[in-house]
């Protein structure tokens, strides 16, 4: 069995890294072979050349298997387009194949395909809410677009074989919003690696040290961007204010990219209790382990209802408990429930609850983590149900 997946968007995007190339090399190793190829625009490719080039580097060792980098030109869609469908036609030329895409401009080609072809399967792998996702860019605006977008990706997904989705609540939107039969979907968060994601007790005390901290100190770690609407950089901000004002114990561990906006929040924040390292995301687990807890909050917003954050997955398969906001996901009941951590919804922690995060056992939250969100158990899910097909 051969699966042809295709990509659009920058090749640096870290969901490419994290989800696309870490989901497919699982499958590799379930037996399924591999064809992987995205397509990037031309000028972001050569003004993050280096970058690029890094990237391909990196995809193509963890993937072990074909990948391709195509470039697209935005000013001439109708030929990148044109290019697009020749191309999926030369990939699934000799054999049968499935076509499997997260890229609505690609679904569309691979539905038509789909319709033509009886020995092609198709698919569809649904990250969020369009509607949703729309009205946030729009500001709640009235979008006159809006129908006929949503008409053509009913019609996509009338097509799809199988339609994946990282939430539950997104499946049951898609169910009612464009009457697919249940059976057809299929629910599979975004994952993370249990080999990697993972506690090291040596390395712990080891990141502690270079941090300067002792065992008594308290260490949140919040992993993601200081820029990005939906990661409300302001409520961390001042959530980061209020607590580590607070709570004389608290240190504060930034992972992120944007170096220019931890560097102001230092600043502003309390001297020496808040810390930056911006790591690419195959680093990302040696620094994890060195928190106490993590830090995830989201806006209130349909948009974050379906989401299914990975760092989310990485933070609890390395033991820390996480402090989250509420209706992000499947997660917020899912940690309440389960006592995983807390959900802040903009109360003052005390010591107490700072004493009782920091008392739950590392290895008990692991362990339902493995079960709920660890790559392992859902890649064999996917495999059965891709053989199926």
């Amino acid at each position: 069995m051969r699966l042809c997946y295709r990509f659009s968007g920058p090749v640096t995007n870290k969901v490419i890294h994290s989800q696309v190339v870490g989901t497919l090399a699982a499958l590799r190793r379930e037996g399924i072979e591999l064809d992987l190829a995205g397509w990037s625009g031309l000028g972001h490719a050569w003004r993050h050349r280096d970058a690029y080039h890094q990237a391909v580097l990196q995809l193509r060792e963890r993937l072990q298997a074909p990948f391709t980098l195509h470039y697209t030109v935005d000013r001439w869609p109708w030929l990148d387009q044109q290019r697009k469908a020749r191309e999926l036609v030369a990939a699934t030329k000799v054999g049968s194949a499935i076509l499997q895409t997260r890229s609505h401009d690609l679904a569309a080609l691979m539905a038509r395909m789909r319709r033509k072809r009886p020995d092609l399967r198709f698919v569809y792998e649904i990250r969020g809410d369009l509607r949703a996702e729309r009205a946030y860019k729009l500001g709640g605006c009235p979008d006159a677009e809006l129908a006929t977008i949503e008409a053509r990706m009913g019609e996509v997904l009338a097509t799809a074989d199988l339609v994946l989705c990282v939430s539950r609540v997104l499946a049951e939107r898609l169910a009612a919003r464009h009457g697919l039969d249940p059976q057809r979907l299929h629910v599979m968060p975004c994952t993370a690696e249990d080999e990697r994601f993972r506690p090291d007790p040596e390395l712990r005390v080891a990141r502690r040290r270079e941090l300067g901290l002792d065992s008594e100190t308290l260490l949140l770690v919040y992993s993601g961007s200081l820029k990005k609407g939906w990661d409300v950089p302001e409520r961390i901000r001042a959530f980061l204010e209020t607590h580590l004002e607070h709570e004389p114990r608290l240190h504060a561990l930034l992972i992120t990219p944007d170096s220019a906006e931890a560097e102001s929040l230092r600043r502003a924040l309390p001297s020496g209790r808040l810390h930056h390292r911006c790591l690419d995301h195959w680093e990302m687990q040696d620094w994890l382990i060195a928190g106490d807890a993590g830090l995830l909050l989201r806006e209130s917003h349909p948009l974050n209802e379906v989401a299914s954050p990975t760092k989310a997955a990485e933070l609890l398969l390395c033991g820390l408990p996480l402090v989250i906001s509420p209706g992000v996901g499947d997660y917020s009941d899912w940690i309440s429930r389960e006592g995983l951590g807390l959900v802040y919804d903009r109360q003052q922690l005390e010591s107490a609850d700072w004493d009782a995060l920091r008392s739950l056992n590392g290895d008990w939250i692991r362990a339902r983590a493995l079960v709920a969100v660890a790559r392992t158990p859902h890649i064999l899910a996917l495999a059965e149900r891709l053989r199926r097909l």
